[in-house]
């Protein structure tokens, strides 16, 4: 390898630490972006195969849950948090709508 190629590659290697600390960053500062979010769902439990692997690999957690909800929340603060909530009224037999 030159020392072209070995400076190039450290260059990389510190892009992508930086990236990844701004990730962190991010994610620490939710808290002030997000308050909470609600996601409705025909069947939550269901939908938590869906959900539960995309929320953790944002950094949620499952909280707790029920047999028409699921609570995720990032950390041991209680805000951020997203819930999947089971649809109710006339969105309830709607099959989908996005």
């Amino acid at each position: 390898m030159s020392s072209d190629q070995r400076e190039r590659l450290s260059k990389d290697e510190r892009r992508l630490a930086g990236l990844a600390r701004s990730t962190t960053a991010t994610f620490a500062h939710m808290s002030t972006l997000l308050h909470h979010l609600d996601l409705i769902a025909s069947d939550p439990v269901a939908s938590r195969s869906l959900y539960e692997p995309f929320l953790g690999h944002c950094g949620f957690t499952l909280k707790s849950a029920g047999y028409t909800w699921a609570g995720f929340g990032l950390g041991h603060a209680r805000y951020p948090c997203i819930t999947i909530m089971k649809a109710k009224g006339d969105g309830a037999t709607r099959k989908r709508d996005r």
